[in-house]
């Protein structure tokens, strides 16, 4: 009627959930250099709830132990993110030891619309693997796995007395020993293909992280695997 072509455009309204399921046990608050594991293991999650509110995204926030610490349900908007934050750099466990498995449970029942789970962790738990594969079959779920240098690249130091953050068991090593370095650094590896075949079987993907090396790379790398993956599928 006017004379003029009108044009309507449809965008499509891409609404998602991000789920971090924060490990805060003892054993991430190692650290050898400048940043602990802990401190790495936030400034992550930080990274990624920043990223999905930038996405108009909702965000939620899981924290366990050997218990389900707190859970804050996925909301949108800037400021509930940096409550986020705050509660990211401020909270103090209450347990001390590692629940993987109990955690990926509860994220199952509470999360009932598919999302997607960053399980931000060392991954010093055990018998979680079913509870991870029946995640990862639900929801979009990563593995980011944070580390130490000093967990692959043992420095001798003499005889040092050394305790288990989460159990409280001690015990005297000698840092320099060749068997006692070889032994750590066997156990790494193991430790790594272990891990790696387990989020294989599962279906998790994986983001390989080390506390005082920057993660910028690496997050970078894996996104655009995931973007390629998609375009690809």
């Amino acid at each position: 009627r006017t004379g003029t072509p009108f044009i309507t455009k449809f965008r499509e309204q891409r609404e998602m959930t991000v789920l971090l399921v924060f490990h805060a046990s003892p054993s991430l608050r190692f650290g050898s250099g400048d940043q602990t594991k802990a401190e790495l293991t936030a400034e992550i999650a930080a990274v990624l709830a920043f990223s999905a509110i930038a996405n108009q995204d909702k965000v939620g926030l899981l924290f366990f132990t050997d218990l389900i610490e707190q859970y804050y349900a996925p909301r949108k908007g800037r400021g509930h993110v940096l409550r986020l934050i705050r509660e990211l750099l401020a909270y103090r466990p209450r347990g001390r030891g590692s629940d993987l498995r109990g955690a990926l449970e509860h994220v199952v029942r509470t999360q009932k619309r598919r999302a997607i789970v960053f399980v931000i962790s060392d991954f010093w738990s055990a018998d979680y693997e079913h509870a991870l594969s029946i995640c990862a079959r639900k929801h979009d779920t990563i593995a980011v796995h944070i580390g130490d240098p000093r967990e692959r690249i043992p420095v001798g130091a003499g005889l040092l007395r050394m305790a288990d953050a989460e159990t409280g068991a001690e015990r005297w090593v000698d840092t320099d020993s060749r068997a006692w370095i070889d032994h750590v650094r066997e156990d790494a590896v193991r430790f790594d293909e272990e891990l790696a075949a387990r989020l294989r079987r599962s279906g998790t993907d994986l983001i390989g992280l080390t506390a005082g090396e920057s993660y910028v790379l690496a997050l970078a790398q894996f996104f655009r695997r995931r973007v390629r993956k998609f375009v690809w599928a």
